[in-house]
């Protein structure tokens, strides 16, 4: 819960960055970032009160790291905005990985009758992730040659 919420202000999209910080954080860290009882869990939401231990964050990158920090700003002004978020640096490797635009390759534009995704021929399928079940195991991955 973002510390606009905890306080009952008016709130807007950078509440969504909030939670997706708090997610990013339990992700990379295996922690919470904010915990306790009812009232200390909203006490250190809204003083922002985190603590990024060295022995879950040591082997974390520097960008990660700044990423999450600037998606749990306390000011939703100063907070990273979605766009910015999908383009900062940590995120580098997806862009990097993938050469076509997820609207290019996996969804076509819904139609009459379309389910929106493409099927066969390979068109949409990303290399090394999405192979015919026929190509590996049951589940259609691929297991790694010996």
């Amino acid at each position: 819960m973002a510390p606009e919420v905890v306080k009952r202000e008016p709130y807007g999209k950078p509440v969504d960055v909030w939670g997706c910080g708090v997610i990013l954080f339990i992700l990379l860290s295996g922690c919470l970032p904010f915990y306790g009882t009812k009232d200390r869990l909203f006490e250190a939401i809204i003083k922002g009160k985190y603590k990024m231990n060295p022995r879950q964050w040591s082997h974390i990158s520097e960008s990660a790291k700044d990423l999450v920090r600037r998606t749990l700003m306390l000011d939703p002004a100063e907070r990273i905005t979605v766009y910015e978020a999908l383009n900062h640096p940590c995120l580098d490797w997806i862009h990097t990985s993938y050469t076509h635009t997820l609207s290019e390759t996996a969804c076509a534009k819904a139609q009459p009758g379309n389910t929106g995704c493409k099927t066969g021929g390979g068109e949409g399928r990303h290399p090394g992730r999405d192979a015919s079940p026929s190509q590996g195991t049951p589940s259609g991955t691929r297991t790694p040659d010996p």
